[in-house]
């Protein structure tokens, strides 16, 4: 991956401007949650039985609640997506997992294991300010310490805070989302 991928702005509700996304791809996604300043940082593995590729996956974040004391408390949520939801603005292409394993391996074990376990521990380090974007750069440290992806991480943060900001004024356009390829991994 060496260049930003084509800027296509995709509205979400009509399949027919979906980009197809690329089987065996690990994506970061950008969720909007009301602040254009602010994203929820997550993951993306689409499913490649589904066509286009892309319109179905699963979704790896935390996210933030309440626990019962009212306390704020983030939980990691694995959750399929069966469309590109209204609330991404940026779909960025991170890396080719397909050598690792297939679909079912990735999302149900492989991944599945390794961003439960960066959550749990990203929560006592980070405690305060731990956040979806420090549980994303820590399990990018982590994929890079098991060799699944090669990646200069503040680069990294620092492209896809600039992507966000592109693609935040589209989406603020209605424009949908956009798509982006991460110069800063591989």
């Amino acid at each position: 991956m060496s260049a930003r991928v084509s800027t296509h702005k995709g509205a979400p509700a009509e399949s027919d401007q979906l980009v197809e996304l690329e089987v065996g791809n690990l994506y970061a996604l950008l969720i909007y949650e009301g602040d254009p300043d602010s994203w929820n940082w997550a993951f993306y593995l689409p499913d490649p039985s589904l066509s286009p590729i892309g319109s179905s996956g699963i979704v790896f974040r935390v996210i933030r609640g309440c626990d019962s004391d009212g306390e704020i408390d983030w939980k990691f949520d694995n959750c399929p997506m069966d469309d590109v939801s209204t609330s991404v603005i940026a779909i960025i292409q991170l890396v080719d997992l397909s050598i690792v394993g297939d679909y079912n391996e990735l999302a149900d074990d492989i991944l599945l294991d390794e961003f439960t376990r960066v959550a749990r521990s990203s929560q006592i380090i980070h405690s305060d300010e731990f956040s979806s974007r420090s549980w994303f750069l820590d399990s990018i440290k982590t994929l890079q310490a098991h060799n699944m992806l090669t990646c200069d991480i503040r680069r990294l943060e620092r492209e896809i805070c600039r992507f966000a900001f592109d693609a935040m004024d589209a989406y603020l356009h209605d424009e949908g989302w956009t798509t982006f390829t991460a110069d800063s991994c591989y």
